[in-house]
């Protein structure tokens, strides 16, 4: 959003009684949104956000005022899968550096490939037919289906924050 105030925002949900706020915005904006709610005295909320709130700023910023949000994202390095804790092991040792959702996709993009041409695609339709009949794919980055007019369904990955740290919210 343009808009970089959102105090009048804010003040207005005291007179509108809600469990739960969604902020559609970067994890810089919503730690700053979130830093009205105590200000104007509004308890109870629980926040809501997207993928783009999946970065460090959230809690360093957000603090106590981000406590168990929830948001989305495509990837959890921290995840306690065996599978994502042993790529995000062999990546850090490789590169430095933890993956992020963009290097965890090109890696689960790079093995749907691989499996493709080991079964045998050699041409573009075959690629393509191999890639849209693909179900269940099991990556790095959850669960993944193709649908046969070329749609993906895929798994997210729900987080929360706890103390300091974001955690994965299981069910």
């Amino acid at each position: 959003s343009e808009k970089n105030d959102f105090k009048d925002v804010v003040q207005g949900l005291k007179t509108v009684p809600c469990e739960a706020v969604l902020i559609p915005d970067t994890a810089q904006k919503a730690a700053m949104i979130a830093s009205y709610f105590p200000f104007y005295k509004i308890s109870n909320v629980r926040l809501f956000g997207t993928n783009l709130w999946d970065t460090p700023e959230l809690v360093r910023e957000g603090g106590r005022n981000v406590q168990d949000a929830i948001f989305v994202s495509g990837f959890y390095a921290g995840s306690s899968s065996a599978q994502i804790r042993d790529f995000d092991s062999a990546f850090t040792a490789a590169f430095g550096s933890r993956p992020t959702i963009w290097e965890a996709s090109a890696y689960d993009s790079a093995v749907i490939l691989q499996n493709v041409l080991r079964n045998g695609a050699r041409t573009r339709p075959a690629m393509r037919q191999g890639i849209a009949s693909l179900t269940e794919f099991r990556g790095v980055t959850g669960v993944t289906s193709f649908t046969p007019n070329g749609l993906t369904r895929k798994d997210i990955t729900v987080l929360t924050v706890r103390g300091s740290t974001v955690q994965e919210l299981r069910q």
